[in-house]
């Protein structure tokens, strides 16, 4: 009898590390997950801020004027540009 209530000890502490090691895996992954998740949405602001800068540039680029008119479009352009990032920055904090 003592003898099957030692394997059945035996199998419980197996249980139990097996559960602990899948346990810490879980933890170890659900925290890898979330920097992913940061890091993507991260990343997707990076692609939409780039992606507003090119149309900024095409629609500066489109202007038909004289160089001086061009220029100034493109400093107002450049002005609003870093408006909109200073927003970006303060909605993200």
């Amino acid at each position: 009898m003592e003898n099957i209530i030692t394997k059945i000890e035996k199998k419980i502490a197996l249980l139990l590390d097996r559960y602990n090691s899948i346990k810490e895996k879980k933890i170890i992954l659900e925290k890898k997950n979330n920097e992913l998740f940061v890091e993507l949405e991260q990343k997707a602001k990076q692609l939409k801020n780039l992606e507003d800068k090119i149309k900024i540039m095409k629609i500066s680029k489109s202007v038909d004027s004289s160089n001086e008119d061009v220029q100034k479009t493109k400093y107002k352009i450049n002005e609003y540009v870093r408006e909109i990032d200073k927003c970006l920055e303060l909605l993200s904090n």
